[in-house]
């Protein structure tokens, strides 16, 4: 996983958001996919994306939210 994750390359767009190397270069490059890497960022991931936009809420109490889920 570790050389799945440290196989990107990026940039900065103009705007300043961060733009990660697509899959199409990195074929270009011969890089294999990032099966592991991909899987493990999917375990993250929000099913409708993130309910809040970065920065906003970020201390938010989330505990009623996944009730039962934390120890």
């Amino acid at each position: 996983m570790q050389s799945d994750l440290l196989s990107f390359g990026y940039k900065f767009r103009s705007d300043g958001c961060l733009l990660l190397e697509s899959k199409i270069d990195l074929k270009r490059r011969g890089v294999p996919s990032p099966d592991l890497a991909d899987a493990c960022a999917l375990c993250f991931a929000e099913p409708d994306g993130s309910p809040y936009p970065r920065n906003v809420g970020f201390h938010k109490d989330l505990r009623d939210r996944y009730q039962g889920l934390y120890v």
